[in-house]
This record gives structure tokens, sequence and C-alpha cells, in this order.
């Protein structure tokens, strides 16, 4: 046998508990369920934070004038900053050029499609 009765062993004591024991188990339970509940509400807004923090940076700024997103990033070879507000744009991938000459067309990645 291991660290937990069995199943019949475990309903046989229940069956002989006191009333109060059994409200106190009960409450118990309760308790344990709202600490799970919480718990799982905290990852799930991690992870919603995590989404939205992913996403801001990268869309972060509306042009004024043309009323579109500007785009905030860098570039993947030389780690520089790059806006789409003031950088030009590859006709052939759409990625924001850097003026170390590097855009979309030259990226390898398997996670990323060039569009």
């Amino acid at each position: 046998m291991g660290l937990l009765p069995e199943t019949n062993q475990i309903e046989e004591y229940v069956k002989n508990m006191s009333s109060v024991e059994k409200e106190q188990l009960r409450e118990k339970h309760k308790k344990l369920a709202e600490i799970e509940e919480r718990r799982r509400e905290r990852k799930n807004n991690k992870s919603k934070a995590k989404k939205k923090k992913a996403t801001q940076g990268i869309y972060s700024q509306v042009d004024k004038f043309t009323k579109n997103k500007a785009r905030v990033t860098h570039c993947y070879s030389c780690k520089h900053g790059l806006d789409s507000r003031k950088a030009e744009k590859c006709s052939k991938c759409g990625w924001i050029m850097c003026n170390c000459g590097a855009c979309g067309c030259g990226y390898e990645n398997t996670n990323v499609t060039v569009i």
C-alpha cells in the first residue's frame, strides 16, 4: 500500500466522521478550490499580459497624419532601432529596411513567414 489509503478505506473513514468533522472537511476543500482558482487566474492573467506586451511594442504609436499604426522594432542583423515612419519598406518582403541593408528577404527563421 502506498501513501494514500485505498478508496474503500477513505469512504469508510468519511462515513464514520461526525457532522462537525465533515463540515470542516468541506470547508478545507472549498478553501483549496478557491486557492487553486486564484492560482489559475493569476497564471491566465500573466499569459494575457505577456501577449499584450509582445504586441504593444510592435505597434505602439499611431502616425498622426496617416492614422496608420507606426511599427517600432529593431533590426535582426545589427540590432539598430527601426521606426516605420522614418524608414523605407522593402518592396519585396514588406519589412522595414535598416540602414545596414537588412530586411526580411535575408532573414532566416522557421518561425516567421515573410509576406
